[in-house]
């Protein structure tokens, strides 16, 4: 009989181990694509950072796959550079973690941008760079070309409204109260006097 050394059991153990887990998590993916399909997107807070992991990969897939695996704003194509962007965060709605329309395909530089809310998204899917990249001239700079420009428009399940009008609610960056008035004349804010026609202003700073 061959005797089997520590390190090659070890590595036989690592290999059995590896194979374990990536069965798991096949067949957790399976089941959170098939729960998204059947429109349930909620994932609890208490789960395990397998199911998180996994949870994270099947929305990523599935809103990469619905914008043809090219950045909404910038249009680059490489892959590496993709990056599935939640417009409500995970941490902030457990109802709407997979929801494939919390989603936007962004390149990872726009990603950190619309994150951080350096720039948003508004109802006409139109990009609207913060007041707050006065500051950072570079960032504006290359952020710039991309203002007003309308996104690219997926294949399936499009971002929702209420999800965008969220994200600048809540993420995006105001400097003062003109600012904030200036933003919510663009996205058509109805002040109780009447409708803004968001066609005939333009947001500047």
């Amino acid at each position: 009989m061959n005797h089997i050394v520590k390190d090659d059991f070890l590595g036989i153990l690592e290999i059995a181990f590896k194979h374990d887990f990536e069965v798991q998590d096949a067949k957790l993916e399976v089941s959170l694509i098939q729960q998204q399909q059947r429109k349930h997107f909620f994932v609890e807070d208490q789960v395990t950072e397998q199911k998180r992991r996994v949870g994270h990969k099947v929305f990523a897939d599935q809103v990469k796959l619905n914008y043809g695996y090219q950045c909404a704003i910038t249009g680059i194509r490489l892959k590496e550079f993709l990056v599935a962007s939640h417009i409500i965060p995970w941490s902030q709605s457990k109802k709407d973690r997979l929801d494939p329309q919390n989603g936007i395909c962004l390149s990872t530089l726009v990603d950190k941008a619309f994150d951080k809310g350096y720039l948003t998204i508004t109802s006409e899917y139109r990009v609207l760079l913060s007041p707050a990249l006065e500051k950072e001239v570079i960032l504006y700079n290359l952020l710039k070309p991309y203002g007003n420009k309308k996104i690219k428009y997926p294949k399936f399940a499009p971002p929702k409204r209420e999800f965008l009008q969220w994200h600048a609610e809540h993420v995006f960056k105001l400097n003062n109260e003109a600012s904030t008035f200036l933003f919510y004349i663009e996205i058509g804010v109805d002040f109780n006097f009447t409708r803004i026609d968001t066609n005939s202003v333009k947001y500047t700073f």
